[in-house]
């Protein structure tokens, strides 16, 4: 394998490495009830996440075939490894470390902040994707 090919198999692996979630912080076989406990809340709010997740890099493969220059794949590919480092980050912030509050309802409160800030994101990616002419300056 060579360097070039090296490199964008690991931005590749990282990427996705990035995307997982914290397995640790969300009971993912509790099913999802509006009006249930707080792990089956948890359950609604993984779910929630876990949609925006799948909607993101669904965007994220479309535009990557998209783009002819492989420069711009390797900085579409750096730019969402640190945008999905942004959007962990901050909800840490917003919400907090587990250990610091929250109990039992950090893991909704962590799944809801990342799934607002996904699904911005997500908006950003249609706008890529719709970007079809050289008047919009569309990344090649």
């Amino acid at each position: 394998m060579n360097a070039a090919a090296f490199t964008a198999a690991t931005i590749s692996i990282g990427f996705l490495l990035a995307t997982a979630l914290p397995i640790s912080a969300i009971a993912t076989d509790v099913a999802c009830n509006p009006n249930g406990t707080q792990p089956e809340l948890n359950g609604c709010a993984y779910a929630d996440f876990k949609k925006a997740d799948d909607e993101l890099n669904a965007l994220y493969q479309l535009q990557i075939t998209r783009l002819t220059d492989d420069a711009n794949k390797k900085n579409f590919r750096i730019a969402q490894n640190a945008w999905i480092a942004f959007r962990d980050a901050s909800c840490l912030y917003e919400v907090g470390e587990r250990t610091q509050a929250s109990g039992s309802m950090w893991p909704m409160r962590q799944m809801n902040c990342q799934t607002a800030l996904t699904l911005k994101r997500v908006d950003e990616l249609k706008e890529y994707v719709a970007c079809t002419t050289a008047e919009d300056f569309c990344p090649e």
